[in-house]
């Protein structure tokens, strides 16, 4: 119920502000460490090896935090589930998610692309500020997709399997694939142990989602079929194990193509489109929060369950 009570706090508030958020200190410190560890030899063994102590020190440290403030959470009443319900808020941002993604709607509508590619800039990693408005609805679907699962399930599946200990694992790991886990020059190596551990965490959620994706579509486009046959058809296109699934789940619930070639660092990258629907418009945006609505809220209820079945 705990893990029900953090939903519900983001859907009503949101994420904490910067000063209140242990993801905004957790990025604060992978930063600070990086300028340390990066500089470590010049030679891709020792930089991975710099890039396995950065993944020890920040799981550790992130791990220690948690401990100390259910230590402290011990002495007050209720204050261990208080504690807990502050982590599970932090890890999860459905609201931010959403939010974000209907800003750069309202933006493109108002034919502000030039803000909606710098908006989306806070998103994605890909270069955006050449792309057109059908490239920029395609973009901002995929990131809904993608961080359905890095910003609701799998935080919630670790929460529910290991506590606040492994949900805030989880994401000191993603945080870590997100700032340092780039196959570019400067981090391929370096970036290379936070890429693997974010690819392993990820595997069984990535894989959760396509079913939740399924049943979403049912109650939203009607399209579940089409959901779960995409995800297996177009799942393994991605460069990624897991990205795919979710994305290629989001094509097929909306009747979509997506992926497709994409700027990344100055490089375009050819990669494969997901799915074989038409290409996306900027109404297709507002359609992808809906899915991810839906999906949010069917991991609501599954812990409800979940609790029911534990009390059982």
């Amino acid at each position: 119920m705990i893990v029900a009570a953090a939903i519900i706090l983001d859907h009503l508030i949101g994420d904490p502000i910067n000063r209140f958020h242990p993801v905004y200190y957790i990025g604060k410190t992978i930063s600070s460490l990086e300028s340390i560890l990066i500089g470590i030899g010049r030679s891709p063994s020792f930089k991975k090896m710099a890039g396995i102590l950065l993944l020890f020190l920040m799981t550790s440290i992130s791990l220690s935090v948690v401990a100390l403030m259910m230590w402290a959470g011990a002495f007050l009443p209720y204050g261990v589930e208080a504690v807990s319900v502050f982590w599970f808020w932090s890890v999860i941002s459905p609201r931010s998610l959403k939010n974000s993604a209907s800003k750069i709607s309202a933006l493109i509508k108002d034919g502000d692309i030039k803000g909606s590619r710098e908006r989306l800039s806070m998103l994605v990693s890909r270069d955006t500020s050449k792309l057109d408005e059908t490239e920029i609805s395609r973009a901002t679907i995929e990131s809904v997709a993608e961080n359905s699962v890095d910003g609701v399930i799998a935080p919630l599946v670790y929460a529910l399997i290991g506590g606040p200990y492994l949900a805030v694992l989880y994401r000191t790991v993603n945080t870590l694939d997100s700032m340092v886990g780039y196959k570019n020059e400067k981090y391929i190596d370096f970036g290379w142990a936070s890429a693997k551990a974010d690819d392993l965490l990820n595997f069984i959620p990535a894989r959760i989602s396509r079913y939740l994706f399924a049943i979403s579509s049912i109650l939203t486009t009607g399209r579940g079929k089409e959901a779960l046959s995409k995800s297996f058809a177009y799942g393994r296109k991605h460069d990624s194990p897991n990205s795919g699934i979710p994305e290629a789940s989001m094509a097929g619930t909306l009747g979509l193509k997506l992926g497709g070639p994409a700027s990344y660092f100055g490089n375009l990258e050819k990669r494969e489109y997901l799915g074989d629907g038409r290409h996306p418009s900027v109404s297709d945006i507002l359609r992808s929060v809906s899915v991810l609505n839906t999906v949010t809220a069917l991991c609501f209820f599954s812990c409800i369950a979940w609790e029911v079945a534990k009390a059982w």
